[in-house]
């Protein structure tokens, strides 16, 4: 947990820098228009990727994203098929399956 804060905290700090440092305007943060339970700090980072990143980074983080949403589908459907085939040899056997598998 604590090296995962420490990359959001570091992510945020280069944030900050990034939009301290050029105060020419050029690279100003937008200002957005929140719902009014948010602030408008919340939408610094997507404008900044909005805005800031290049193409290519942008494609590589949507495959990332892509890439671990099919990985969880995949552990998920290999524990459900796992115990399926499970219940069905315990079911083929038609006795206890418990002692079979001890």
């Amino acid at each position: 947990m604590f090296p995962l804060f420490l990359i959001f905290l570091l992510v945020g700090v280069m944030l900050w820098v990034f939009y301290q440092g050029h105060p020419d305007g050029r690279f100003r943060c937008p200002k957005s228009n929140p719902a009014p339970a948010s602030q408008t700090n919340d939408f610094i980072f997507p404008i900044f990727m909005m805005t800031e990143v290049p193409h290519v980074l942008k494609g590589f983080l949507i495959v990332a994203i892509l890439s671990a949403a099919m990985s969880s589908v995949s552990s998920a459907l290999t524990s459900l098929a796992s115990g399926h085939a499970r219940w069905i040899s315990s079911q083929a056997r038609h006795g206890d399956a418990r002692k079979s598998f001890i």
